[in-house]
């Protein structure tokens, strides 16, 4: 009996133990199904550490949670973990951000132009979208920079030279600007941003 206790309070201390560590080290807490971290398979909470790369399969979907940020991956995903911002390699992300988290895609570079702010980012089928659902977003190719107001989305299609239709100007030199469809945002990915204090990321 002794042992059972002893077994269940190292548990505990366990499940205190790990986001403490990511806290104090700069590391994020992953809770992920059907993942991998650098290529080794997990399907519980773990902590990922700075230049890990979180990869989602067609099954699955991850939580990255560091501070005041929580990013969900939805299924096909992959991401390179910084500890000031995420590389989106493929897929898509869905941020919510109370410390100004980024994401990183391609040569582009995206920051909340305040502190707190909700946002998804994507390469699905040859289109990079930017969607600033809650905040505006700061927009940087190294060389020019765009402020994406909230509401609005920024896309990319890479399979053609001219931008989408219905774009209202230009952010970016290749990239269009357009208003994001009510209820449209988050279905555009599979992934809706999941919320500060939230256990699990949700899905439409």
């Amino acid at each position: 009996m002794l042992r059972a206790l002893l077994a269940k309070l190292m548990c505990c201390v366990l499940v205190v133990a790990v986001p403490a560590a990511a806290a104090n080290t700069g590391a994020a807490v992953l809770a992920a199904t059907s993942s991998s971290i650098n290529g080794k398979a997990v399907s519980q909470t773990t902590t990922i550490f700075d230049g890990d790369t979180v990869t989602v399969a067609g099954d699955g979907q991850a939580t990255i949670r560091t501070g005041g940020t929580s990013v969900s991956l939805p299924a096909h995903s992959s991401v390179r973990y910084v500890a000031s911002q995420i590389q989106l390699n493929s897929g898509a992300v869905a941020v919510s951000t109370r410390n100004s988290m980024g994401v990183k895609l391609g040569n582009v570079t995206i920051v909340p132009a305040s502190p707190t702010a909700r946002y998804q980012v994507s390469t699905l089928n040859g289109v990079q979208r930017i969607q600033a659902l809650e905040g505006a977003l700061t927009v940087s190719n190294g060389v020019q920079t765009y402020t994406l107001p909230s509401g609005k989305e920024m896309l990319r299609d890479t399979r053609a030279a001219a931008p989408q239709t219905g774009a209202e100007d230009f952010g970016l030199p290749g990239w269009a600007v357009a208003g994001i469809l009510a209820g449209v945002a988050a279905v555009s990915i599979g992934v809706v941003v999941a919320t500060q204090g939230d256990e699990s990321p949700s899905t439409p």
